[in-house]
């Protein structure tokens, strides 16, 4: 005679398990948009402001150079107030301050970034440069577990289990 009781507790079992698996999978996903999604780290803003003011250091002396090539090529042009008045005119402010003052806006910046309290409730985000290795051992999870449910829905059908999963 058939085991019928013990035939129902298998698919139970196994509808169990994908059940399971589901949730750990929803789980992995919404640990790797949490990785992407988390705020930035302090050390993250500080070091995106400081590469912003180098960036704009360097870009300095070109632009100065621009602004002055007619005066540098022909200096008469010196004389005539008017056309100086017009025609110099300094790169934009940010460029000047951060070539002229960009240790200094380095060091307060920070200071400014430390002194923001209304940073975003939660755990800090991981660092930018650890974020790509973390999703990626996420993903291997998510592969694992999508592989391992696939499989198994696979086999049950196969072996004529009718699931409610």
């Amino acid at each position: 005679m058939f085991n019928f009781d013990q035939a129902k507790k298998t698919r139970i079992d196994i509808e169990a398990k994908i059940v399971s698996l589901t949730t750990d999978l929803q789980a992995c996903r919404a640990e790797r948009q949490a990785i992407f999604g988390g705020p930035a780290a302090r050390a993250d803003v500080k070091a995106m402001l400081s590469k912003w003011i180098d960036a704009k250091a360097a870009a300095f002396p070109g632009a100065l150079r621009g602004r002055l090539a007619s005066f540098i090529q022909t200096p008469s042009t010196l004389l005539n107030e008017r056309l100086v008045r017009q025609e110099i005119a300094l790169p934009d402010v940010d460029t000047v301050l951060c070539a002229a003052l960009g240790d200094q806006l380095k060091v307060a910046l920070a200071k400014a970034v430390d002194e923001i309290v209304e940073w975003p409730v939660g755990p800090p985000g991981l660092p930018l440069a650890q974020r790509g290795a973390a999703v990626d051992k996420v993903d291997e999870k998510i592969a694992a577990l999508d592989a391992e449910r696939n499989d198994l829905i696979e086999r049950a059908r196969d072996a004529g289990l009718m699931l409610d999963v």
